[in-house]
């Protein structure tokens, strides 16, 4: 394979660029169709702020288009192959209509007893003992830390692990960023697990800029002590352990196609061939809430774009490694009649 780099020219309304480079992948096909766009590095400025964003392409095409962060700020990337050469354009768009799935859940009145009923649930003990999660970690950050920890011990990949939050790097400051950055170079080549899963900690308090588009407590530091520590350590690797148990075929799964104007964001923690989990790190069992997240994740999973994955799912589930429990509830359980009030009282679909 050829690789090349070679400079764009972007521009934008508002937008300053201040570099941009584009790495292609092969050589030009017999028909002059352009190869395939491996990855774009843009540099730019907008309303005095500097931003920093790599926008990956996955298809064959030469032109696609990607909305790089979710949030008060967005952008519409369009990279194509002009006649004086590749050229992206960014474009500032409005926020979709819509909320995530939770925000969505917490706003709707469900029937008397729920839409998925606690009695379906079925409770099975994994873990022993029972974990409990020091008052001086935040919760906010503790399920995420679990989770994306979990993810780099099952996969060993560290991009994968840190991804949600570096979807946000577009609305860090430049001190943020510098730190963030820091912090990514620091999990590649620590090898001590309690400094570790600290760096891994801190990392996980920026999740909040690409999710929600802003901070409303901060970044946290990665220097906390050992008890903290192992706590974070045995919570993820239980968690990974789980990921063994029910071979996986997807981590913080989306479903392109399948938003409306009622949901526009939300992710499933992980699928497997036969069923779609969701982690849930608290010292309380499942709510019926919870329930129906999962339950919501799997219906958008059949109207995406990736239905196929989802033909084989028989039942939703939630593992809270705290607890170490898992929690399951069969899809056969739940009347079709219940499944298509949630698809379009809940999910909007018509």
């Amino acid at each position: 394979m050829n690789y090349e780099s070679r400079l764009l020219r972007l521009h934008g309304e508002g937008i300053d660029v201040i570099s941009s480079e584009l790495t292609r992948r092969g050589e030009p096909k017999k028909d002059g169709t352009p190869s395939k766009i491996d990855f774009a590095r843009i540099r730019y400025s907008w309303m005095g702020n500097s931003y920093y964003d790599i926008v990956s392409f996955d298809n064959a095409h030469y032109v696609h288009e990607r909305v790089t962060t979710q949030g008060p700020t967005r952008f519409l990337v369009d990279v194509c192959d002009g006649r004086l050469g590749p050229t992206a354009v960014l474009k500032l768009v409005e926020p979709r209509a819509g909320c995530t799935v939770t925000s969505r859940i917490a706003s709707i009145v469900p029937p008397k007893g729920g839409y998925v009923p606690i009695s379906l649930m079925r409770e099975t003990v994994i873990d022993e003992p029972m974990l409990t999660v020091p008052p001086t970690l935040r919760t906010d950050v503790v399920g995420q830390c679990v989770q994306y920890y979990a993810t780099l011990l099952y996969t060993g990949d560290t991009s994968k692990a840190t991804e949600v939050s570096r979807m946000g790097i577009m609305r860090m400051t430049e001190e943020q960023r510098e730190d963030y950055l820091d912090l990514c170079h620091r999990l590649k080549t620590e090898d001590d697990e309690r400094r570790r899963i600290g760096i891994m900690y801190a990392i996980s308090s920026y999740d909040e800029l690409f999710r929600s588009g802003r901070f409303t407590k901060g970044p946290v530091g990665p220097d906390i002590g050992e008890d903290e520590a192992d706590v974070l350590l045995e919570a993820s690797k239980r968690v990974a352990a789980m990921m063994v148990r029910h071979p996986v075929t997807g981590i913080e799964v989306d479903f392109p196609g399948a938003y409306t104007d009622c949901i526009c964001a939300g992710d499933a923690d992980i699928l497997c061939s036969d069923c779609l989990w969701d982690v849930k790190v608290s010292k309380y069992p499942p709510t019926r809430d919870n329930l129906l997240q999962v339950l919501v994740y799997y219906l958008m999973g059949m109207h995406s774009n990736e239905r196929s994955k989802y033909e084989d799912v028989e039942r939703i589930g939630i593992y809270n490694p705290l607890l170490g429990r898992e929690y399951t509830v069969e899809l056969s359980d739940i009347s079709e009649d219940v499944k298509e009030e949630v698809r379009r009282k809940v999910i909007g679909y018509k």
